[in-house]
């Protein structure tokens, strides 16, 4: 695929598979986290349905394709005002802000991921920053189901959620917990 650490940390490719047994089928995808090479997003896929990972990653085209048409994507997101606010100005807070800014998918595009590859159901999840009051939840709430007409969720530690039949009778006004 041409894929290089340093000038095509993520060059426009098809999913692979990586794994594949009687019960399940994972296939894998680069995506772009800046100074991460490889960086993958996957897809798992059952009989029960599907979920895609996005991994760390900035807005990917590469995820999008690998999302196509899945049950569930469980994707990583920014607040990217709300991280910034936790450093002091100067020359190291640049720096991060440029890191971050290359790495991870900003709240803003995360919900033209999900309604572009028309997958059943997001769950915001890995959310920078993490620390309690930090991110703005609701405004990332509002901002996704902005642009993606399904159900958008935020994940919170021992959440499980479903893919199948009992997950599609779900209003789009579920935020939180099992898609069950």
């Amino acid at each position: 695929s041409g894929a290089c650490a340093v000038e095509n940390r993520h060059p426009e490719m098809e999913p692979f598979e990586i794994y594949r047994d009687e019960l399940v089928a994972i296939s894998a995808i680069l995506v772009d986290h800046r100074l991460c090479f490889p960086a993958f997003a996957f897809r798992i896929d059952s009989r029960y349905g599907s979920v895609v990972v996005s991994g760390d990653t900035a807005y990917s085209e590469n995820c999008i394709r690998l999302a196509r048409g899945a049950d569930l994507l469980l994707h990583e997101v920014i607040d990217l005002p709300g991280i910034l606010a936790t450093f002091p100005d100067g020359p190291t807070r640049d720096g991060i802000e440029v890191h971050l800014r290359e790495s991870h998918t900003p709240y803003s595009e995360v919900g033209k991921v999900a309604a572009k590859a028309e997958v059943g159901a997001l769950v915001l999840h890995h959310i920078v920053p993490n620390t309690p009051g930090a991110a703005d939840l609701e405004a990332m709430l509002e901002t996704a189901r902005g642009d993606f007409a399904g159900n958008v969720s935020i994940a919170e530690d021992n959440d499980v959620f479903s893919i199948g039949p009992a997950a599609l009778g779900l209003s789009a006004a579920d935020s939180k917990g099992s898609l069950v």
